[in-house]
């Protein structure tokens, strides 16, 4: 992603060496085993933290920029010169989306997030390898899981490889996202993770635990599915929590 995705339509920010380019302006964050690429809006500074954990999400990254320009706000990337992993030794695990929490890496992230900003994860995964996909991917919607709340029409969402993810402390049956029902209208599945023992290291796991007030979604899409992306944050985008005056 930016290893190789820094040229991905963005050449110009790549030539000017992390300055402001195009109402944006970029720098790099350094800690012990990771770097980030903050990317901030400078003429919609107040919109959502974007961020991009797995630098093999080309499509995350691009949609991410893409958001960023239309909604304004910050975008951040973990910069791993195009590897999904860590090399080690890692800084908590290898997987980057499974370091956060209570240590440097996942200190520096939330300190990068302004009070009460909304936060969208982005992320791309292969296909799952079971429900109503048909890969070894390992997230996946499937109307036979009760941890997911599934429309009845599913439109461009069918192959169950494109969903919106919220976690939260309490059951499922407890819970209310506050963009569960522009999901469901929009026929896009929601997964709900119920987080338990400390959480797994993902930033859904690790807000729910640290920051429980802060709204959170993720969105998921196929390796290379730019649209499906695009389709999900359309839905996310017009959810009270999300949408800008």
């Amino acid at each position: 992603m930016m290893g190789n995705g820094w040229a991905m339509g963005w050449t110009a920010i790549l030539a000017a060496g992390l300055v402001a380019v195009s109402g944006l302006s970029a720098r790099e964050v350094h800690g012990p085993g990771f770097e980030l690429v903050v990317i901030d809006s400078l003429d919609k500074p107040d919109g959502p933290f974007w961020f991009v954990p797995h630098d093999n999400e080309a499509a995350a990254w691009r949609v991410g920029l893409e958001a960023l320009q239309a909604h304004g706000g910050r975008l951040v990337a973990v910069e791993n010169a195009g590897r999904r992993m860590w090399p080690a030794p890692c800084p908590v695990s290898c997987d980057p989306n499974r370091s956060l929490g209570a240590n440097p890496y996942g200190d520096a992230v939330i300190r990068l997030m302004s009070p009460g900003q909304p936060v969208v994860g982005l992320h791309t995964n292969a296909p799952g390898r079971r429900g109503l996909g048909a890969g070894a991917g390992t997230t996946w919607a499937d109307a036979r899981d009760r941890n997911v709340w599934m429309p009845r029409a599913l439109a461009g969402f069918a192959d169950g490889d494109a969903l919106a993810i919220v976690a939260g402390t309490r059951p499922k049956s407890d819970a209310a996202p506050p963009c569960l029902p522009n999901f469901m209208m929009g026929g896009a599945p929601m997964l709900y993770e119920e987080v338990r023992d400390g959480g797994d290291g993902s930033m859904s796991n690790d807000l729910a635990l640290r920051q429980p007030e802060r709204t959170y979604v993720a969105l998921e899409a196929r390796h290379g599915d730019d649209d499906s992306l695009r389709a999900l944050l359309a839905i996310l985008m017009a959810c009270p929590a999300y949408a800008q005056p």
